[in-house]
């Protein structure tokens, strides 16, 4: 049943995707905007990777910096015990 029902779904959307090749074959207006799209789509997915890149370097900075400050905080505390006599 579900095997029949991916099969219709392919196959119609074969068959929209040659109507829309068609009509935008005869149609060079919408090709020049489709490739603009197709530009545009490309440069915000380069962004968005550069973005997620930028994101992770900055988590990764920010665990080490509270790695950091943790570390500080334990030997500031033992010093205190020390010098309290604790």
């Amino acid at each position: 049943m579900e095997e029949k029902l991916a099969r219709d779904v392919l196959d119609r959307l074969a068959r929209l995707e040659t109507k829309v090749d068609i009509v935008l074959g005869k149609c060079p207006p919408c090709q020049e905007k489709l490739h603009s799209h197709d530009i545009t789509i490309a440069d915000a997915i380069a962004k968005a990777t550069a973005a997620h890149r930028r994101i992770d370097g900055i988590k990764k900075t920010a665990g080490s910096i509270a790695a950091a400050v943790v570390v500080i905080l334990q030997a500031v505390i033992s010093v205190a015990k020390l010098v309290m006599g604790g």
